[in-house]
């Protein structure tokens, strides 16, 4: 889900050299043309080298253009700021949200097209937004809604937004039904309850997506469109495919945050917004809101006393069956992010950071630490409190995929080696499929009672969460706290 890095004792030089200019828009007797073009290259100088900083974080939660204010609609405030800048002079780097019409100006045109966004149900026109990669993206709301997904996150995104304009799943989701699948584990059950299978296409592996395959699946499945719902460039080198697909009406490709830099609520309201379901992305975020805000309230009141330190690691994924080596979550994931976020003395990525003098090009979702160097980390913090590890469930582990280890079999190798080399730091296990995406609340709230004792009600959490996606119940594929948490959490009694 990310650039994968391996080092033993961590050892890596990269140099990135980060120039940030203010950008004059003065350009004497540049054409219009001209000038909106040297804008657009100064933003993509400046934030392509942003991207780069692990901390840099989204620059609103609505990412569509035309929301010039940042806040999370757009409204007419959102003209009132693009009239102020006309007239008073703005800096593009800066004021980008407010290019609503992403010609590298801000001018009267944007005010014309931001009008025209306030009434996000009724527009059918071209949408400019900022991606997950920091990219500046556009698309088509006038087509057609049919999509698909990639990895378990951004589908949990479509089956709250829209579960209806489903077609096509790729191959971690997907099961034996769907027709040219290579299915990858049980991860499909999580769905299955919303989504037919015998229905659907298939996109194939999220490592190596196919053109032909996409332009396919949209014409046998989705009536001759498809909205695929996709991670950043960078997680997979997956960049062709916008490239090839260049100037078709069949295949529209949208990267918007779901795992990346924790930025679950971005990417709701600027998916929800693109595909006219914003009245429900917005419910759904204030429902997260209600929950989230109140853990980063208690978090902003914590004193330096009570701060723990605390690492996190991929204990298990799709990709990795033993625990040979620690694959220590870093900048781009939203496990990292999410940590940093509660306040922790962060003792895995501060190692990381230390020991890569130049910092890891483009960011790194995770950073592989020899157990040597695991030993060499918790030393030079002068000792672990807690290490955060993930596997992949709820749904492939055991016992929902029997031919999976349980999650008690991470946690006793795990433990153990903490036990014997790292003066016995607590190990907390989670499912990564929890850990991040629409369900990230469980991480939240997981964190919150076991490093401070805050006593929120998982299981309470958990449920209203199934319920947002329509899997919530007793029945075959349904789902219930009860039913997951062994598989989810372990210890699960938190």
């Amino acid at each position: 889900m990310g650039i994968k890095t391996s080092i033993v004792i961590v050892s890596i030089a990269v140099a990135i050299a980060v120039s940030v200019v203010a950008i004059s828009t003065d350009f004497g007797g540049s054409s219009p043309d001209d000038e909106g073009s040297l804008n657009k290259k100064a933003w993509n100088d400046v934030w392509s080298e942003r991207y780069n900083d692990g901390n840099e974080q989204y620059p609103a939660r609505l990412l569509v253009l035309g929301n010039a204010d940042g806040n999370d609609v757009i409204d007419g405030n959102d003209i009132t700021v693009i009239e102020s800048l006309i007239a008073n002079g703005y800096n593009y780097v800066e004021d980008f949200m407010a290019d609503a019409n992403y010609d590298g100006l801000i001018d009267s045109a944007d005010i014309e097209r931001t009008r025209e966004l306030i009434d996000y149900n009724g527009y059918k026109g071209m949408a400019y937004y900022f991606n997950c990669g920091f990219e500046i993206a556009g698309y088509d709301m006038s087509r057609p809604l049919h999509t698909s997904n990639i990895l378990t996150q951004t589908l949990e995104m479509l089956c709250i937004l829209a579960p209806e304009s489903i077609v096509a799943v790729d191959d971690r989701c997907s099961n034996g039904d769907v027709k040219g699948a290579n299915p990858q584990g049980t991860y499909w059950k999580e769905y299955a309850s919303v989504i037919d299978y015998s229905k659907m296409g298939s996109v194939g592996s999220h490592k190596s997506p196919n053109v032909e395959r996409y332009l396919q699946v949209a014409t046998e499945y989705g009536d001759g469109y498809l909205t695929a719902v996709m991670n950043a460039k960078d997680a997979q080198n997956t960049g062709y495919m916008e490239k090839i697909l260049k100037g078709q009406s069949r295949v529209q490709i949208v990267r918007v945050p779901s795992w990346e830099r924790g930025g679950i609520a971005n990417g709701m309201l600027t998916l929800g917004f693109l595909i006219h379901k914003f009245d429900r992305a917005t419910e759904w975020v204030e429902w997260h809101d209600g929950y989230y805000n109140d853990i980063m309230q208690k978090v902003s009141e914590l004193t330096d006393d009570q701060r723990k330190k605390v690492a996190i690691a991929v204990l298990g994924d799709t990709d990795i069956s033993t625990l040979n080596e620690f694959q220590m979550n870093y900048t781009t994931s939203g496990e990292w992010q999410g940590l940093k976020r509660m306040g922790v003395i962060d003792v895995g990525g501060d190692y990381i950071t230390k020991h890569s003098p130049g910092g890891i090009a483009y960011g790194a979702w995770e950073v592989a630490l020899s157990k040597e160097s695991f030993i060499a980390m918790c030393k030079e913090a002068g000792g672990l409190d807690y290490l955060i590890g993930s596997i992949p469930g709820p749904y492939n582990v055991s016992p929902i995929n029997p031919s999976k280890l349980p999650a008690k079999d991470y946690m006793d190798k795990v433990q153990d080696f903490l036990n014997k080399s790292c003066g016995g730091a607590t190990l907390q296990i989670i499912g990564w499929e929890y850990a991040t995406g629409p369900n990230d609340l469980m991480y939240y709230a997981m964190l919150a009672n076991v490093l401070y004792d805050w006593g929120y009600d998982i299981e309470k959490i958990v449920n209203e969460s199934l319920q947002w996606m329509g899997v919530y119940g007793e029945g075959e594929y349904q789902w219930t706290f009860e039913k997951i948490k062994e598989s989810s959490l372990l210890p699960y009694d938190i």
